[in-house]
């Protein structure tokens, strides 16, 4: 997951350094739009089906919990480990990009 955050913040580093000054900003600007999550998108990280809230509850009791989890039930729901892991991860950086969003709304809103 570092890896590409590193490679995230190389390329736009390298992007931002093959424009002129002016196109700097922009590029960036836009970047950050890009990464930036709608309203949808922010309620369909929350929206869990039953499974996914029971993973999303093991994890938070720790690595134990969640490895037994994944393992004492994965012939029902056919979860393998890594992936879940992988999943976790995602909803947790798609969770943080969410609230960056929210805070960015509400600091936009008050300078209105």
């Amino acid at each position: 997951m570092q890896s590409v955050h590193r490679l995230s913040a190389f390329s736009i580093v390298a992007l931002c350094l093959a424009l002129p000054a002016t196109s700097r900003a922009q590029a960036v600007d836009q970047t950050v739009a890009a990464a930036t999550p709608s309203a949808a998108e922010c309620a369909r990280v929350e929206a869990l089906s039953n499974t996914q809230r029971r993973v999303v509850d093991q994890a938070a009791g720790g690595v134990k919990s969640l490895i037994s989890f994944v393992h004492g039930t994965r012939m029902i729901y056919q979860l393998d480990l890594m992936e879940t892991v992988r999943w976790l991860e995602a909803r947790q950086a798609s969770q943080r990009a969410c609230v960056i969003a929210a805070a960015d709304d509400a600091i936009r809103a008050q300078g209105e």
